[in-house]
């Protein structure tokens, strides 16, 4: 098992900025059990209603537009600067997805690293300036100090790439939308895997959270199906006591408004108290600005003619600036070039070249090699064979040599001895016949 298969990926917490509560900067945890608690109307239902949104659910259906309510992207990002940031962990690796308003619709971007970096001190005060976007700022600024994608633009792209649905990415990829790397890098789960549903059932639980609720009062309603509550009272001086008690019952059944109507009191009268809190402290911040607009005028006046000499040094240095983000473009297309060649190359590698087929080949060698070895002492047994055998043949030969040699050498001298006693005869019969003459 790959040590990355053995590491987990959840969502750690959520982080909203000038969202639904305007000009705050607030985190939410998401780890383990956490306890979401607060008054009416505090936010909680609307903050788990983003849970689904981070697995790609599509914004529009998590807002009830019912009672003339405003649409996700008004309510969560009612300004270029709101900015809601998932922070996770991907097989032990931190990352964060980014939703922010582009427009009148939601746009998305992958960065790696933590929510703790993104809104570092020096990134929080260029996305508080007057004029500035989230949109923009994530492209410019946060780009040059984290790794961020490239703008995602529907929520189905978004949940493609967090499910890595590969048939979505493929579809994409032949559009000429290449999602395929993002999904590499910051999908939930390995590349080899994906996810399907996620974002449907997370909804489904957010839309039924009363369901628990509903279980019981149908359990009840069972019960008092089997049970008879027309019967009239045994004795008529109970009906009145019965009417009475119809009468709490249809009070019991209304004590929850009862209960929401009292809370709702003490909470409107806390609001009133801080309510007048915050005019006293509006009329002194008042005064406060009204004594520092003069000191700010003269302020603007030498601001002025800072900038004036800034402004020279600083379209200098946006003209390098250009330069070099150009030449870091091209490179950078070529490099994305190169990425996707080798992802290609991968799946290629994964779904052609039979690479299942050569792995367990690869891994039967280790029996080719013993059955080679096994092979090759077999065959050094049989040479050894071979040339003791050679050795045997070769001192016969030698010894059949000298045996034939000596067999000659004893049957020449029996030639030479017969011709030499075949020379005497004749002599002899030559000697006999000049004796006859």
């Amino acid at each position: 098992m790959n040590k990355s298969e053995t590491k987990s990926s959840k969502l750690l917490g959520i982080v909203l900025f000038h969202s639904f509560i305007p000009g705050k900067l607030f985190k939410v945890k998401a780890i383990g059990h956490s306890n979401n608690t607060g008054d009416n109307g505090a936010g909680k239902s609307t903050l788990l209603s983003l849970l689904p949104a981070f697995y790609g659910a599509d914004p529009s259906k998590l807002v009830d537009r019912q009672a003339d309510k405003v649409s996700f992207v008004d309510y969560y990002l009612p300004t270029p600067k709101s900015v809601i940031v998932f922070e996770y962990e991907k097989l032990g690796e931190r990352k964060c997805s980014v939703m922010y308003r582009n427009g009148s619709s939601v746009a998305y971007r992958f960065l790696t690293g933590t929510a703790e970096q993104l809104f570092s001190q020096h990134l929080y005060d260029e996305l508080i300036k007057q004029g500035s976007e989230t949109r923009t700022w994530l492209k410019n600024l946060v780009s040059q100090s984290m790794l961020v994608s490239s703008q995602i633009e529907t929520s189905v792209d978004y949940r493609a790439v967090i499910l890595n649905n590969k048939n979505r990415l493929a579809q994409r990829s032949r559009a000429g939308k290449n999602l395929v790397a993002i999904a590499h890098e910051y999908s939930l789960c390995s590349a080899s895997h994906n996810m399907n549903h996620i974002d449907i059932l997370t909804a489904t639980m957010m839309r039924h959270k009363k369901m628990l609720s509903r279980f019981k009062t149908m359990i009840v309603d069972c019960f008092l199906n089997n049970t008879s509550m027309d019967d009239v009272p045994y004795k008529k001086e109970y009906i009145n006591l019965a009417n009475s008690l119809d009468v709490f019952v249809q009070l019991d059944t209304k004590k929850s408004k009862f209960d929401e109507a009292v809370a709702s009191k003490d909470s409107l009268d806390e609001y009133i108290k801080q309510l007048n809190s915050y005019r006293a402290q509006i009329a002194s911040y008042l005064r406060q600005l009204a004594s520092n607009d003069t000191q700010l005028s003269d302020k603007i006046r030498s601001q002025k003619e800072l900038y004036g000499s800034l402004v020279s040094e600083r379209k200098d240095r946006l003209q390098k600036l250009d330069t070099e983000l150009s030449i870091h473009r091209t490179e950078f297309e070529r490099k994305s070039k190169v990425v996707d060649a080798i992802y290609n190359k991968r799946d290629k590698y994964e779904n052609e070249d039979d690479i299942l087929g050569k792995i367990t080949l690869y891994n039967s060698l280790s029996d080719l090699l013993k059955e080679t070895e096994s092979a090759k002492k077999h065959f050094d047994n049989l040479l050894e064979d071979v040339e003791t055998e050679e050795s045997t043949f070769n001192s016969q030969v030698q010894k059949l040599e000298l045996e034939c040699a000596d067999f000659r050498s004893r049957k020449q001298r029996e030639i030479n001895s017969i011709l030499n006693t075949k020379e005497e005869i004749f002599e002899q019969k030559n000697d006999r016949f000049e004796v006859v003459k």
